[in-house]
């Protein structure tokens, strides 16, 4: 008496076939262009990806030094909750960035130095006084092994880029995270630039001496941002908005972790 032989289904065999490393390196491409897909279906305004070499974006830093500031009229703006709300698809964000950990692919972080890491308590902004903010340099040690971490410095004069250059130079960052990834604009718009180039997963914003970042978070539309705001009445005022905002870089959920 011949005994059934249970078929098995040939897409079954041939993921079976197939080693772990291999599936989820062909899972990640899949939900890229799935990602892809769902953006430009929505209509949504996005950056041509670049393969942009650190020293093609090191260039791209030095235009943004030379870029003047916008006229406080083109930087004006009023936060709609539909606009904020629309920040990117969430979901698939969080797919694809579970993908990436478990392949062990590390995701890029920009962060923007002042007001998050850096403090100045200088009122005058052609004085600068920098100092790194207390347990700040062990939180972006450690971050440094989950994020490939871009630093980003709104600078105002040469003695505010040398004085910064100075610390961090001072500090052991380097040896975790990548001097080649410290970039410098001297505007609002030359740093807006530099994240869209770079696309990241996270971005850390704090603004700077005279703003407190708002436009800048304000038109990340597609990038996961995580706002330093230390005033108590803003973070009232804008805690609504599908952003995480608190009063430290320490407080962040991702300091958490």
């Amino acid at each position: 008496m011949l005994l059934a032989t249970k078929s098995v289904p040939k897409k079954w065999i041939f993921v079976k076939l197939m080693s772990y490393p291999s599936f989820i390196t062909l899972l990640l491409s899949i939900i890229t262009y799935w990602y892809k897909t769902y953006k430009q279906q929505a209509k949504r305004v996005e950056l041509k990806r670049s393969n942009l070499s650190l020293d093609n974006l090191r260039q791209t830093s030095h235009r943004a030094l030379l870029t003047p500031p916008p006229s406080p009229s083109s930087t004006e703006f009023s936060f709609t909750s539909g606009k904020v709300s629309a920040r990117g698809s969430k979901w698939s964000t969080k797919l694809m960035e579970g993908v990436m950990s478990a392949a062990g692919i590390k995701r890029k972080m920009t962060i923007s130095l002042k007001n998050t890491v850096l403090w100045n308590p200088s009122r005058d902004v052609n004085t600068p006084n920098h100092a790194f903010h207390e347990n700040t340099i062990p939180l972006l040690i450690k971050w440094s092994s989950s994020f490939d971490i871009y630093v980003i410095a709104h600078t105002t004069t040469p003695q505010d880029k040398d004085q910064i250059e100075t610390l961090l130079n001072n500090s052991n960052l380097f040896n975790f995270i990548d001097s080649r990834k410290v970039l410098y604009c001297s505007s609002e718009q030359g740093k807006l630039h530099l994240i869209q180039q770079i696309e990241p997963s996270v971005h850390i914003e704090g603004g700077w001496e005279l703003e407190d970042g708002s436009d800048v978070v304000q038109r990340l539309e597609d990038t996961r941002v995580i706002w330093i705001l230390p005033n108590q009445k803003k973070r009232e005022l804008y805690q609504h908005f599908d952003i995480e905002i608190t009063d430290h870089v320490l407080n962040t959920s991702i300091a958490r972790i």
